[in-house]
């Protein structure tokens, strides 16, 4: 249930942050007339198949129920698609799909899984393409002006922690975490 209810929380901040970014989204200052409907188009890379395949149709559920959550709510006639593409965890693959969905003139791209993420942010950086991730940041938010992490850079809070460690006069910190991969961060 938590998963589900995370999934839920993360399709909804990624399509509300992104909406930020397009003009009149939720009937902004311009007057709407009929023809405008403030299309948006996302662009989502996940990985939907291989072994984290699980966690990428988990994704890809919590985004579709967030699509459809922002079509009801919605004050305006908003057309909303999301077209969600594999990346097989492969970077070559996230940044082909990458290329493909900034052809379609996406508003945003969405990413998951370091991996992939630092070939898609090369792709979101290049073609001046928003990109959220929630991947083990890497630094892409501080080298992409186009990219923005959805939870805490570990690097970032690791450091803040070892200063104010030092700060209050200890001479070494240890940080243990259930998340290995973060560890050569801290």
């Amino acid at each position: 249930m938590r998963l589900k209810i995370l999934v839920l929380v993360i399709g909804l901040v990624v399509l509300f942050a992104t909406a930020l970014f397009k003009p009149n989204y939720f009937g902004g200052l311009a007057e709407q007339d009929d023809a405008d409907t403030s299309d948006f188009l996302f662009g989502a890379i996940l990985p939907l198949s291989g072994p984290n395949a699980g966690s990428g149709r988990a994704g890809e559920a919590g985004i579709r129920i967030a699509e459809e959550t922002l079509k009801r709510i919605s004050r305006v006639r908003v057309g909303v698609s999301v077209d969600i593409r594999d990346s097989a965890l492969s970077p070559e693959e996230g940044a082909r799909v990458a290329e493909e969905l900034v052809a379609l003139d996406v508003d945003a791209l969405y990413s998951s899984f370091t991996v992939v993420t630092s070939a898609v942010a090369e792709v979101s950086r290049k073609n001046e393409t928003v990109l959220f991730y929630d991947s083990c940041n890497c630094g892409f938010a501080q080298t992409n002006p186009y990219a923005f992490q959805l939870y805490v850079d570990p690097r970032v809070e690791c450091e803040r922690a070892a200063q104010e460690y030092l700060e209050r006069g200890a001479s070494r910190a240890i940080f243990v975490g259930p998340d290995v991969p973060y560890a050569s961060y801290c």
